[in-house]
């Protein structure tokens, strides 16, 4: 396993009964669908679109230094997607959770079938990510 990052990842059968917490960065060893939060900030400007994205730091425990979301997270232990958008929003690009939860769009979700890790190994990671804009 990774680097551990001490974020709970709730376990649920198919039925979506809790079954346990288990480490976030463990759920790929288990094959386990990891969900997660993707927030797309932008304002318009006489030059058009301009996005608020951000570079994660180097010594993150998954895809360090590389370019992202204005704000993204596993969703922690019965989380719901709402909550957890809203306290990346606050955590990472200090937007208050109160705006976030007042101006946030929810744009669809996206499951996608990771067959590498981002650092080269074989895996089998399966995802499910709940996107948003403001």
């Amino acid at each position: 396993m990774r680097k551990r990052v001490n974020e709970a990842f709730a376990v649920c059968a198919a039925d979506g009964e809790h079954v346990l917490d288990m480490e976030v960065l463990a759920v790929d060893s288990f094959g386990i669908v990891a969900a997660g939060v993707h927030l797309i900030t932008y304002v318009m400007t006489s030059d058009g679109r301009k996005y608020w994205i951000q570079r994660s730091s180097k010594n993150k425990a998954t895809f360090p230094g590389e370019l992202g979301s204005t704000a993204s997270s596993s969703l922690i232990s019965s989380e719901l997607p709402l909550d957890g958008v809203a306290r990346e929003a606050d955590e990472e690009a200090e937007i208050p959770e109160t705006y976030t939860r007042a101006n946030v769009k929810a744009c669809g979700t996206v499951s996608y079938y990771m067959w590498e890790y981002n650092d080269g190994r074989p895996g089998s990671w399966p995802h499910v990510q709940y996107n948003y804009e403001t």
